[in-house]
């Protein structure tokens, strides 16, 4: 779902670390992506849903 909605090659979703997602801003940080640079892009709202769950169930999991 986060390689569709923010149109990431899936070698950058692979490496993306929780760290990486600004809930509050909604913003997913991507690091030495493209062009060896970073950068900063938006996911739809089901997207952030999907990642809030999945925190969730990391949390209860630790």
């Amino acid at each position: 779902m986060i390689t569709y909605s923010a149109g990431l090659q899936v070698s950058v979703v692979v490496q993306l670390k929780l760290e990486d997602f600004d809930l509050d801003k909604q913003l997913l940080r991507i690091r030495q992506g493209k062009g060896r640079k970073d950068r900063y892009t938006l996911l739809s709202e089901t997207a952030w849903q999907a990642i809030e769950k999945y925190r969730c169930i990391d949390q209860i999991a630790l």
